[in-house]
């Protein structure tokens, strides 16, 4: 939709939003374009509709355009409609759903919900790589096999498995994650390993063990100051009491030597716990 509609952010112009727009040259320019892409990735594959169907009528028939030569193996539709009005609202789609060799199936579902499943299977999936990726590690490092249990993620909202793979992928509550598989898995899921040997239990805001709070953010080619720079996040994310960047370099500097430390306050938010590279909290930890 993205590609149709364009950006809110970006050439605010060029973004779709009312049928007179489509006669413009650089729309019906980027729309054709988007028809061309479509036919050359999106042809026999299964398509996906999420609570979208029939929500704006010229965006179905641009839609329907585009999607002519596609031929999709099938067609999924995720929404609360009654079927017959999928048919009514947006006959071209319907067409092409329900054209010759094309399986077409109606979910009356919850698009939000739909999507909320979709996104805590894709981190808890994400999440499993990383404990994966350590396993050869920690068993080489501790001569001990690891517990299959270790493996595993618990099932937390999409919101607390979101907050787990930013750390997973070392950015802050403030930005997005961008990667669609984690870097850094070995040391990263060796460290978790480590905690979950050590009796350490998940909660949202991270691992708890021995009292302590323990977050554990991936810190590949970081300096430790600067990257607790980086991690200034509101008040309203719980601070760990210790907070463990694998892979990051402790060079034992302040992340800024001209302005010390400030204090902290509700105005002006600092990454609060002892910032410790894995060795240092391997020793701080005792595990």
């Amino acid at each position: 939709m993205l590609k149709f509609h364009g950006c809110s952010q970006r050439d605010r112009l060029s973004t779709v939003w009312a049928p007179s727009q489509l006669g413009d040259p650089t729309i019906a320019e980027r729309t054709e374009k988007c028809k061309t892409w479509m036919a050359a990735n999106l042809r026999q594959k299964d398509l996906l509709v999420v609570g979208f169907w029939s929500d704006w009528d010229y965006l179905n028939s641009v839609l329907g355009a585009a999607l002519v030569d596609v031929q999709p193996l099938s067609v999924t539709v995720v929404d609360l409609s009654p079927t017959d009005t999928l048919e009514e609202k947006a006959p071209d789609l319907w067409n092409i759903a329900h054209a010759d060799h094309v399986r077409f199936e109606h979910v009356l579902a919850s698009g939000a919900d739909v999507l909320d499943e979709l996104r805590r299977a894709f981190s808890t999936n994400y999440l499993r790589q990383v404990l994966a990726a350590g396993q050869i590690v920690f068993e080489q490092d501790t001569g001990a096999p690891c517990n299959p249990d270790w493996l595993k993620m618990e099932e937390f909202d999409s919101e607390t498995l979101y907050a787990w793979r930013r750390d997973a992928e070392g950015v802050s509550s403030a930005k997005p994650v961008t990667r669609i598989r984690p870097g850094n898995c070995e040391a990263l899921g060796f460290f978790h390993l480590l905690l979950r040997q050590s009796g350490a239990i998940e909660k949202e805001e991270g691992y708890e063990l021995n009292g302590r709070v323990v977050r554990v953010i991936n810190g590949a080619e970081s300096i430790l100051g600067s990257l607790r720079a980086r991690f200034v996040e509101p008040p309203a994310v719980i601070a760990a009491d210790i907070v463990v960047a694998v892979g990051a370099t402790d060079l034992g500097v302040p992340s800024n030597v001209v302005r010390g430390r400030r204090t902290v306050d509700v105005v002006r938010p600092g990454s609060a716990g002892a910032w410790l590279d894995v060795q240092g909290a391997r020793e701080k930890l005792n595990i």
